[in-house]
Order: C-alpha cells, then structure tokens, then sequence
C-alpha cells in the first residue's frame, strides 16, 4: 500500500510496538505529527526538546522497552544531545527522531539547519540520515534492533521533511534488517574461569565492583551469592545505590566522587573482581561491563581501612571452575 513517509514512521512505531511518544514539534517535523492523529500512539507534549530525551530514557529504564523522542530540526535537534549522552553513558535504550530540511536544501545553511547527524554521531549507538520515503522503514526496523540488541543505546534518526511527505509503498516484511542486531557472545571457555579463579585467589584484599552492567543482565542474584559465598566486600557504583541490605557486613563504601559511606551502599553485583599484589599493583579481571582504571582502584583501596572486621578476613576463594 501506498503512505507518505510520516505515515510510514508511525506505522512502524505502531508495529514496534510502541505506545507513548515524548516530543516538541517544530517546522520540519510537522508532517509527521499531522499524520499523528490517525494512529493509537499517546504524545506527551514537553516544554523543551531535552526533557523529551530524558522522559524516553526514564520510560525505557521503568518499563523496559524501547523510549522515544521526537524534535524538529536545528535547535530542536541540538537540544536533544544532553538526554542523548545521558542514555549513552547509561545503556538505555531510545529512538530520538529528529526533522531535517529538504534534502536539496543540506548544506546550504538553510533555516534551522544543522549537522546533528555530526553531533550525535559519538554519543550514540548508530544514527541515519534519511532523504528518501523508501528508506524509512526499514531505518526504523533496524534502528529498534540497534537499540535493545546488545549493550542498550540510543539511536538518532534525522528524516528530511521532503522525505516525511513525498509517499512510497509501504512493506512492512520487505523492510525486515538484512542483518541481526548484534549480540556478543559473552560466554567463557573454562580455562578462562580457571584463570579468573587463579586471579582471584592471587590477591590478597579482593573486591567486587559492582556496576550498571549487572543489572542489565538481570545477574544481581548471581553476584549476591557468589560475593556471600565467597565473603568478598562489594563496592557499588551509582545505579547500585538503593540497595535492600544497606547495613550487610561486605558492604563498603559507594564507588563515587563523593566518597559516600558503605551504609549507603547497595545489592552486592560483580562487574568486575578487582584486588591487589603482594607488591601493591591493581589487578582486575573484567566479566561484566567495562573496565576501570588504577584511580577508581587506588580509592577502593584507601577505603579498605573503613570497611568492617568481617569484611577484611577474605579468605581464599575455594570454587572449582565452572563448566
């Protein structure tokens, strides 16, 4: 069937799945949102195009699917990048659809003109600049596979206005990503368990550093057990602030720039078990997110002399490999 290309976006969000849209309309979006209304799509109209970013972000962190933004182009665009970055560093998955001059008008320092594919381009997982109707289905079916798939992110996708109302035919199959989202293959060989043991037990004062990637992966109960069984103390980052058993005796101080106490801090979660040599040297091991530098374990460290008694007798980590 035929359909404009507004039409096309909000058939595609339909199909995604999609049921609330954050948004400030503006000159070069507003085709798309005059095709808006004939579609079972909630907008939430907000007072500046960031807080659309930051309310996808906190609706894709609370109900676990996929949030989006929408703007117009140029400063409405711009205004987006702090909520972007935000779902960036944050691994939280958003769509931010942006309004972008007619294509023969890129490059010409058109009204409300601005590269915001350039802008966006190192604080998101991927982004597209879209001038045709044919290309916007199948940007939105792999934009939403690039979001959710992998380590969360946000997407940008810059749609020219001639390309929202010029029409095309609409194939929803044919539109299908040639390509899966990628998806890391995370699982270890049991040598590198054995060596991640052998690490472990080298050190004298290990610690757990639980991080975001953690919970994203659903593992906190796994790294509860294992940091109990193990009777390593846990050193928490942000998101694990609010924990359950703030008064747990492994519990040491929050891994931040302000120092807060161990009382604060939250669910024991490995991100990394993190130690030191008889000589005094970090070592590290990365099993789940990304690493940290000698700063981040140098102040673990110093906050070793704060932690309680039970925290500091570590014994050594008596587990076989697992399979």
């Amino acid at each position: 069937m035929k359909k404009t290309g507004a039409q096309i976006i909000w058939e595609c969000l339909v199909r995604q799945g999609v049921t609330d849209v954050f948004g400030y309309p503006g000159g070069a979006i507003l085709p798309t949102y005059d095709a808006m209304l004939d579609y079972p799509i909630r907008h939430v109209l907000v007072r500046h195009e960031q807080g659309a970013t930051h309310m996808a972000d906190g609706y894709a962190r609370a109900s676990g699917r996929v949030g989006v933004a929408i703007a117009t182009s140029g400063p409405g665009a711009t205004n987006m990048v702090t909520g972007i970055a935000t779902a960036m560093l944050d691994s939280s998955p958003i769509v931010c659809i942006t309004g972008q001059v007619g294509s023969k008008l890129i490059g010409s320092d058109a009204f409300q003109e601005s590269d915001v594919t350039g802008v966006t381009l190192p604080i998101t997982k991927h982004n597209y600049l879209v001038t045709r109707a044919e290309d916007i289905a199948p940007t939105f079916r792999e934009a939403f596979e690039i979001a959710a798939g992998g380590r969360p992110g946000p997407v940008h996708i810059d749609v020219t206005k001639d390309a929202q109302q010029s029409s095309c035919e609409f194939d929803w199959d044919a539109a299908a990503p040639k390509k899966p989202a990628f998806r890391p293959d995370w699982s270890a060989r049991p040598e590198e368990f054995q060596r991640a043991l052998e690490l472990i037990n080298s050190a004298e004062r290990p610690i757990i550093l639980a991080g975001h990637g953690v919970m994203l992966s659903n593992a906190m109960d796994i790294v509860r057990a294992f940091a109990e069984k193990a009777h390593v103390p846990v050193s928490p980052t942000l998101p694990f602030r609010l924990g359950e058993k703030t008064d747990d005796p492994l519990a040491m101080y929050l891994n931040d720039i302000y120092s807060i106490p161990a009382s604060l801090a939250g669910v024991p979660a490995l991100s990394f078990p993190a130690g030191f040599t008889k000589a005094g040297l970090p070592i590290g091991l990365q099993l789940v997110g990304k690493p940290f530098d000698e700063g981040t374990l140098l102040r673990i460290a110093r906050a070793w002399e704060s932690a309680s008694d039970a925290a500091r007798r570590v014994p050594p980590i008596a587990m076989e490999a697992a399979a």
